[in-house]
């Protein structure tokens, strides 16, 4: 079944209210450097299981999102964290208007009706939910909800997998390496990079009021020697283009570049009185003149 084929006059592409509302809509364009939009097309039409893989704020979930939008399917979603348990991915029995109702999870319900399932952080995932992933990605494309009657779901020719992480070597915070069994389901990875100077620079010049570009340039700068720094276990997160741009839009507003990054930049990234004090001299020294 081709994705690329869009929803009008194709009665198959008809969801459920509940369903449809997940389509995205108005998504901003993605700057692809890396053609990787189209890669992630192609690996959908083949019907492939897809894993990305990059650091916090290279448009992982923008991507999909994308493509969600592109295709006109749903984006059925579970950002996985420690605290993620079998009835979030699976379902559960609730008391809806007195009555006691099983309420589907995204999984099943991306199954069943032929959407798009994005996993997002799945090494974060928990062994027991892994284990009831197994065979939704390989070719028994199925699922038995032992929680409702045993049910099983065989999955629709439209439904696809994608999941999503952060680089393990980088140090996320209860990121995991995937088990060798969950690995080998994703027939493609992808790896995803931040972009480049020059189209980070164009990407805040245009969500942002702020044109100056030797100031831009510098802001550029101190990201590119915050993400160093967390490469190196320095600072906790790595600054973002979602950092950039609201650290522009303050300084666009007549805010001291220097005082705008402390609530842009430096909160957003840090998680104690050392680090902070680290990236504020950082900032201070690229930024000591504007």
């Amino acid at each position: 079944m081709s994705l690329r084929k869009k929803s009008q006059g194709d009665s198959s592409m008809d969801f459920p209210v509940h369903v449809a509302g997940f389509i995205p809509k108005d998504v901003p364009d993605f700057v692809d450097e890396g053609d990787y939009l189209e890669s992630i097309m192609v690996a959908l039409e083949e019907g492939h299981n897809v894993l990305i893989i990059g650091p916090t704020g290279t448009g992982k979930t923008h991507i999909i999102r994308k493509i969600g939008e592109e295709l006109e399917l749903p984006v059925l979603e579970v950002s996985f964290t420690l605290g993620t348990d079998v009835t979030d991915i699976i379902g559960r029995y609730e008391l809806k208007e007195e009555e006691t109702k099983w309420i589907y999870g995204p999984l099943p319900l991306a199954m069943k009706y032929g959407t798009l399932f994005y996993a997002d952080e799945i090494n974060m995932a928990r062994p027991d939910i892994v284990s009831r992933l197994h065979p939704c990605l390989d070719d028994r494309r199925a699922l038995t909800i032992s929680e409702h009657e045993e049910e099983l779901i065989k999955a629709h020719d439209r439904y696809r997998f994608i999941a999503a992480m952060n680089p393990v070597e980088l140090g996320y915070a209860g990121t995991r390496p995937l088990s060798p069994a969950l690995k080998r389901r994703f027939e493609q990875i992808i790896y995803i990079t931040y972009p480049k100077k020059e189209t980070e620079l164009k990407i805040i010049k245009t969500r942002s009021r702020l044109k100056d570009e030797s100031i831009l340039e510098r802001m550029i700068e101190v990201a590119n020697q915050a993400r160093r720094a967390h490469e190196e276990g320095i600072i906790a997160t790595p600054a973002t283009p979602a950092n950039l741009i609201a650290w522009a839009q303050l300084i666009a507003r007549d805010i001291p570049v220097i005082d705008a990054s402390e609530r842009t930049m430096i909160h957003q990234t840090c998680d104690s009185l050392d680090s902070r004090e680290y990236l504020r001299g950082i900032i201070k020294t690229i930024c000591k003149d504007l």
